[in-house]
């Protein structure tokens, strides 16, 4: 068993044909932009730094959907529940169902979560260290606070998912049917595709105060390499129209 943090890494995004400079993405949203105006006479080498703030503020964000960023994201079977209810989006998924996660195959990851400190979690498994009977004692006392018992109580019961799931196995149950022991913090891939209009939708709903602390961790990474790319249309995006 191995408790590990949520991760995104970007795999590709829409550039020009022949144009592998860092601004070639934006220079095809201009392109675009410049299409629905014929002004394409007025493309510089730097125009399109001011034409996309521009278009975008007033909300003719059809014209971003051009590019499309795909990333390999590193989650929560639960984040991934949140994630795919962004439609305009494709989604490729590790399979619980065919994937074997047995100690001597794939092995079994999950997913620290978002509010749990590195500190805490240290703390929580320190609790190992103790015989039966004195951590028995040690739940119930005062000496430990509730939020360390809380992830203490969450370190057994993955312990136990993971026990079941390889008992399960190796008694002749496929991964199809093991799975039904399988908690939501367990670790899936996803490598996702969004274009940049369906990602201004995402990043503003997924780093809002009421979104579910494990998403904002993914959507926040997500915003930082989308806006090193394309700062014009990503800075400020959660104030954008769509």
């Amino acid at each position: 068993m191995q408790i590990i943090n949520p991760s995104v890494n970007l795999l590709a995004y829409t550039k020009l044909i022949n144009d592998d400079t860092p601004s070639s993405p934006s220079k095809l949203i201009e392109l675009a932009m410049r299409n629905c105006y014929k002004s394409e006479d007025k493309i510089t080498e730097n125009s399109y730094k001011k034409i996309i703030p521009s278009v975008v503020s007033l909300g003719h964000t059809s014209t971003i959907e051009h590019v499309n960023f795909t990333f390999r994201i590193i989650t929560s079977r639960d984040v991934l529940q949140e994630l795919v209810r962004h439609r305009i989006a494709s989604y490729s998924v590790e399979s619980t169902r065919y994937c074997n996660y047995t100690s001597d195959k794939k092995g079994m990851q999950f997913i620290k979560p978002a509010f749990v400190s590195n500190e805490d979690l240290d703390r929580a498994i320190e609790l190992y260290k103790y015989s039966k009977s004195d951590l028995e004692k040690l739940l119930n006392s005062d000496k430990i606070s509730n939020d360390i018992k809380c992830i203490f109580r969450w370190l057994e019961d993955i312990k136990t998912a993971e026990t079941s799931y390889n008992y399960m196995i190796k008694n002749g149950w496929k991964p199809q049917q093991a799975r039904a022991i399988l908690p939501g913090c367990l670790k899936t891939e996803i490598v996702m595709t969004m274009n940049c209009r369906s990602l201004l939708n995402f990043i503003k709903l997924r780093t809002s105060n009421s979104a579910h602390p494990d998403i904002v961790v993914v959507a926040k990474e997500i915003e930082k390499i989308v806006t090193e790319i394309c700062p014009e249309i990503f800075e400020n995006s959660k104030f954008h129209r769509f």
